[in-house]
């Protein structure tokens, strides 16, 4: 990890799991489980260069939102590339709950007044140990859980064409200007 973030300082999901795929495979039945946002659903579209350098600030339902909604449908693509070397790729979404980023002034202030109510962050990190190990969910990878069930992504972002590995090496072109 150290030598491939040295390369670059922003590294996608797809270059890291790229990177550590040996080893992923030779663990013979690797989860992984990444972190989103039940948010993410709202996403209408992706625009890629937006996500690199946001035209406008929203706050919670802007660059947050839309970097779920991505990661999500990176992880639905990736998911089904890597399903033959028995590797499982999960998205969890463990709902707001008590943390730095829901205290943020990145968060809307009607979020922040109900803070004192949101569960300790422990709740969360179960719902996402849950995803990753509750035999509810079977084999199924490239799956987003959120609320106890899988989401279906929005059709607009639901490309069965998409592929991760064509993006991770297009990002480093795009951050670049090349």
């Amino acid at each position: 990890m150290e030598r491939l973030t040295k390369k670059r300082e922003n590294v996608s999901e797809a270059q890291l799991i790229d990177y550590l795929r040996p080893a992923l495979k030779a663990a013979n039945g690797a989860m992984v489980v990444n972190t989103s946002a039940g948010l993410s659903l709202g996403a209408k579209v992706l625009d890629w260069d937006d996500l690199l350098k946001p035209k406008e600030f929203k706050k919670l339902y802007g660059p947050y939102v839309n970097s779920k909604a991505v990661l999500n449908v990176i992880t639905s693509a990736l998911g089904r590339e890597i399903a033959a070397d028995k590797i499982t790729l999960r998205t969890a979404d463990p709902g707001p709950n008590k943390t730095q980023l829901t205290k943020g002034k990145g968060t809307p202030l009607w979020m922040r007044l109900f803070y004192a109510f949101l569960p300790a962050p422990d709740k969360g990190a179960k719902k996402i140990f849950d995803v990753g190990f509750s035999p509810q969910w079977g084999n199924q990878t490239g799956i987003f859980v959120s609320g106890g069930k899988i989401e279906t992504l929005p059709p607009a972002l639901a490309d069965p064409a998409f592929r991760p590995s064509s993006c991770a090496s297009a990002a480093p072109k795009r951050r670049s200007g090349r």
